[in-house]
């Protein structure tokens, strides 16, 4: 079965990506498994991982957004 999100994903620019980590979305109960590509050192990339037995790679809306969330000006960095 193909992800309907196996090409989509969130990300900024083209460019190549340096590595790729399997984790899974900490938005909900269902602990979609997700792919993240990470280049220079930052996440550039999240798609849904087709290995993952519940999500089969499909992910919603909210991962998908993961890239901009975490790049963010407005992002605390630090405990408060």
């Amino acid at each position: 079965m193909k992800s309907r999100n196996s090409s989509a994903g969130g990300g900024t620019g083209s460019g190549q990506i340096d590595q790729w980590h399997d984790t899974y979305c900490p938005y909900c109960g269902v602990g979609c498994g997700l792919r993240v590509g990470i280049r220079n050192g930052k996440v550039a990339k999240v798609r849904g991982n087709p290995d993952h037995p519940s999500s089969l790679g499909d992910l919603c809306l909210k991962p998908i957004h993961l890239t901009s969330a975490l790049d963010t000006p407005d992002r605390i960095r630090e405990p408060l």
